[in-house]
């Protein structure tokens, strides 16, 4: 595999990812437009409120698991700690 074809790869890859999130931030706020007009006032707070307190309470109970996976799996050396890295997937899983 060549330079060129390393960059392509990780160009792609980027795009997908940004693509992909660009998608999901627009889904969201689509819906969010669609629920403020279906409810009334006092259900859509209700709902924002429940929003509000799942997303804090995620945050508490993973206790900042995902970074700490990415960055574990970030600073392994592929070929040396390639057993480590399995056993980081299948405990995050």
């Amino acid at each position: 595999m060549s330079l060129h074809d390393n960059s392509t790869a990780m160009l792609l890859k980027i795009l997908n990812g940004t693509t992909s999130r660009v998608l999901q931030v627009g889904l969201s706020f689509v819906i969010t437009l669609m629920l403020a007009r279906a409810l009334s006032v006092e259900g859509f707070g209700a709902y924002a409120l429940v929003t509000s307190v799942l997303a804090i309470f995620i945050r508490l109970v993973t206790l900042g698991t995902p970074e700490i996976i990415l960055r574990s799996i970030a600073s392994a050396e592929i070929p040396v700690r390639l057993p480590a890295i399995r056993g980081i997937f299948r405990f995050s899983i």
